[in-house]
């Protein structure tokens, strides 16, 4: 889906980050990564899939610590920018979960993978993250010119919200 993960040794480097992953047909593995010291790949259990976790953030340069925002407008952030790889992706389920309390932590956003094709998944996907208004006011966009392909969903001339949020 085009993500390649340049950024996961820099995460890595400063917080305390794992993947696990599973294809099919094929055993679950996990690594871990903690103040850029890099574990064993190790056998895990999960299903078909990868789990990317992150904890701690920059607890290995606490000078970082200061440019942080507020808990809440750091979560607003992070919140924001799985939402927008959500949309990018609909064929693809996301769960954020917020570990500040500890142990698993409490499930604060989530989108199961849509089913269909990618206009319908799309649909579905926009409807959950954007709600049902904007999917009732939006047009189906599918063009094609000079090698390029543009394909989505935008809004009608008619619908606008009254906050910047979702534009």
């Amino acid at each position: 889906f085009g993500f390649r993960g340049e950024a996961l040794p820099s995460l890595g480097a400063v917080g305390r980050l794992s993947v696990a992953a599973r294809a099919e047909g094929f055993d679950a593995a996990e690594i871990a990564v903690a103040g850029g010291r890099m574990g064993a790949v190790k056998p895990a259990a999960r299903g078909r899939g990868t789990t990317v976790t992150l904890r701690d953030l920059f607890y290995a340069t606490p000078a970082r610590l200061k440019f942080l925002r507020s808990e809440r407008a750091e979560a607003q952030a992070i919140s924001d920018t799985v939402k927008r790889l959500a949309m990018s992706a609909p064929q693809v389920g996301f769960v954020l979960r917020d570990v500040s309390g500890g142990g698993e932590g409490r499930v604060t956003f989530r989108a199961d993978a849509e089913p269909g094709d990618l206009f319908d998944a799309l649909e579905g996907r926009l409807r959950r993250i954007l709600g049902a208004e904007f999917a009732d006011n939006a047009t189906r966009i599918d063009a094609t010119r000079e090698g390029l392909r543009l394909s989505g969903f935008a809004a009608l001339p008619t619908y606008s919200r009254g906050a910047a949020v979702a534009q």
